[in-house]
């Protein structure tokens, strides 16, 4: 059983990236307490698409969440690696969004809009990597914190979901990503997505450079 003076809350988070801050976020805009546990203080970065389609901006914006640098696009854009001229039909295809623009953000920008956010609806930090996870008769403990309810929100290799055993073998072989910025005007209206029997290439405008 817990000691005492532990402190407890509705719903406890394992991770705060995206995912996590997201729920915290929908958590507290329902009124309950939420503690979130991620062992980064900083900004938390990984290579990404850094596109968010319109039924996330319509999310972002009902969580309150202000986004101060984005780029609007309006659909995406398939091309072919072996010929990309707008002429030849054959190499081109274009999926328009019916519900608004989807929206170009740097990952650190919707990182850094969503833990501000959080913080001002009074989300609780734990700034560690959690080792104990105990479901109890009075809720889950994480570490030494009782939960009502705990959300693994730790990432695509979740050390939680191996903790309880929930883990499968992969399906498919590892990928790499990478990702790199340059400072120009976006040239398109959409994400373009470049592929070939190697490999794919987002293209996608975070900003009018």
């Amino acid at each position: 059983m817990p000691k005492d003076n532990v402190q407890a809350y509705d719903i406890g988070i394992i991770g705060g990236g995206p995912a996590g801050l997201c729920a915290a976020i929908f958590a507290r805009l329902k009124g309950l307490s939420v503690v979130v546990f991620e062992p980064k203080e900083q900004t938390i970065d990984k290579a990404c698409g850094e596109g968010l389609m319109p039924s996330v901006v319509e999310e972002l914006k009902e969580m309150g969440v202000v986004i101060p640098e984005s780029h609007p696009f309006k659909g995406i854009r398939y091309i072919n690696q072996k010929g990309a001229q707008k002429e030849d039909p054959a190499t081109w295809a274009d999926g328009h969004f019916k519900s608004g623009d989807g929206w170009g953000v740097r990952r650190l920008t919707l990182h850094n809009a969503l833990r501000k956010r959080a913080e001002e609806l009074g989300v609780v930090w734990r700034h560690k990597r959690v080792q104990t996870l105990e479901e109890q008769e009075v809720g889950v403990l994480v570490e030494d914190t009782i939960t009502k309810y705990c959300i693994a929100a730790d990432g695509l290799h979740s050390p939680t979901r191996k903790k309880l055993g929930l883990a499968k073998p992969a399906k498919l072989p590892k990928r790499v990503g990478i990702r790199q910025h340059f400072e120009m005007t976006p040239w398109s209206p959409y994400v373009e997505v470049y592929w070939s029997e190697f490999g794919e290439c987002y293209i996608t405008p975070v900003s009018d450079t």
